[in-house]
């Protein structure tokens, strides 16, 4: 069992304070009545331990490590969440901020574990990938942050933040903070001004009544075609937008616009970033031909479709 202490916040209201000692850290879980002190210790006993259970033996980590570059050495613990079976968010706080805590406008650090970190001071393009809670957003806030103060000052530096969530959107600004250098804005709202920007003979009309999401390509297509066939559909239609019609590879490959069946069967995308299983390649792409079939006889359009538009449509007002 871990060792969890509990404080007393003040004696007026009762609230206990549940907290940890993590090497020279003090991680406060909770602040919360007497009447759940119980129930939450034993989620953070249980977060602990899954965050135990998803570390290696010691040496077993000593031996790995001694055939490995300095580079692959093992990471710190990372602590999960007591309410989820995510990376828990961290705040810093030392004792000078003290003092700030009860200012409305104080605002904590972020406390990024070490391949945050890297991530945040990685030069260059960075690729980040991974499932919900997983720490993108909290990274993605801290390099905004940190562009802003090495990059600031050049005359020609300006941030643009894209989601499908105008939420998320709403929630990464408040966290870094508006800038008249940094735009916050919703991946629909940006194809809409990108578009309304070219002229009338560069634009191309998409009725909405006309769109494929995932649920209508399922219920209207899928299910009606291949109601038998034992690859999923999402696995079918992440295919589609991932590669067939959403990678560089796709978009540098004119006129079709779409990977070929060769590139994707062959393994040349990598193991990495495709993991789809081999053996069942070839039914995916057959699978998508028809699709693209069904979408031209029923005049249909994807996001895809809408986005490779677009670009070609940028392209043509670029040599006009």
């Amino acid at each position: 069992e871990s060792v969890i202490y509990e404080s007393y916040l003040e004696q007026v209201s009762g609230f206990r304070i549940l907290w940890t000692q993590e090497g020279e850290t003090i991680v406060v879980w909770f602040i919360a009545k007497h009447k759940s002190v119980s129930r939450l210790a034993k989620l953070i006993d249980d977060a602990k331990n899954r965050t135990a259970r998803q570390q290696l033996p010691q040496e077993f980590v000593s031996e790995l490590n001694a055939g490995m570059p300095a580079q692959m050495t093992s990471k710190s613990e990372v602590l999960l969440d007591a309410l989820g079976n995510v990376p828990m968010k961290l705040y810093d706080v030392n004792f000078d901020h003290i003092d700030d805590i009860a200012k409305t406008s104080w605002m904590p650090q972020m406390h990024l574990t070490e391949e945050e970190h890297e991530v945040v001071e990685a030069e260059g393009t960075v690729l980040l990938l991974g499932r919900s809670g997983t720490g993108k957003t909290i990274c993605i806030a801290n390099r905004i942050e940190r562009d802003r103060q090495r990059l600031g000052h050049k005359p020609n530096f300006s941030q643009l933040f894209v989601s499908r969530s105008s939420r998320l959107c709403r929630y990464v600004e408040g966290t870094v903070g508006s800038n008249e250098r940094s735009t916050f804005t919703t991946f629909d709202k940006l194809v809409r001004q990108t578009d309304s920007s070219l002229s009338q003979e560069n634009r191309t009309s998409f009725s909405q009544r006309q769109y494929v999401d995932f649920s209508r390509f399922k219920q209207d297509f899928y299910a009606e075609r291949y109601p038998q066939e034992k690859v999923s559909a999402l696995i079918v239609w992440k295919s589609i937008r991932t590669f067939f019609k959403g990678s560089m590879e796709a978009f540098q490959t004119p006129p079709a616009g779409f990977l070929s069946k060769e590139y994707f069967v062959s393994g040349k995308l990598g193991k990495n970033r495709c993991k789809i299983r081999t053996e069942i390649r070839d039914v995916i792409y057959d699978i998508f031909l028809q699709y693209q079939q069904w979408m031209k006889e029923q005049k249909l359009w994807d996001d895809c479709d809408r986005i490779g538009s677009l670009l070609r449509n940028i392209e043509e007002a670029k040599k006009s």
